[in-house]
């Protein structure tokens, strides 16, 4: 009975040994395991950095862009705003090229229209002039037909040339 409860005793304690053994792996495998996961987790906690720095640096360059895309609107605006300036200075400018060319018309008529009346006033002084010059010829040969008559006998038989009235020229 002794050499049974012995056997016994050793099958127990070989397979405790045997128990034991399994559990001292099972804990190498958990420690080696951990460690695997505790380089896992560095390493993932590494990309997980890398990751955030990249999101990071993509925030700047969205909010960069952002700002210099803001900046492009002002700027396509205001260079819209100065075209559309320009384009009225433009337009005031060819009205008012028009508007001087017009007057310089209605200057130009208006000098050839003053010319056409002094031609008119001096063509008109001048035929006054003619007629004058030609009322005092004619005065001046009345004058001295009225002498010839004067200074002249009269004539016996006929009419009186006194009482004829003068000729016209």
């Amino acid at each position: 009975r002794d050499a049974r409860a012995m056997r016994q005793l050793q099958r127990r304690e070989a397979l405790l040994l045997s128990q034991l053994a399994a559990l001292e792996r099972e804990r190498d495998e958990a420690v080696r395991s951990g460690e695997a996961l505790r380089c896992g987790t560095g390493a993932l906690q590494t990309a997980l950095r890398e990751v955030e720095q990249s999101q990071l640096e993509d925030r700047r360059m969205v909010r960069s862009l952002l700002c210099e895309n803001a900046t492009l609107r002002w700027q396509g605006a205001a260079a819209g705003e100065a075209l559309a300036q320009a384009r009225l200075r433009q337009e005031q400018m060819s009205w008012q090229r028009e508007q001087a060319v017009r007057d310089e018309h209605w200057r130009e008529e208006q000098r050839r229209e003053e010319e056409r009346r002094r031609g008119e006033r001096e063509r008109a002084r001048e035929e006054e002039e003619r007629r004058e010059r030609a009322r005092r010829v004619e005065e001046k040969r009345r004058e001295e037909e009225e002498r010839r008559r004067a200074a002249a006998p009269a004539p016996e038989n006929g009419p009186s040339s006194a009482a004829a009235p003068p000729a016209e020229a």
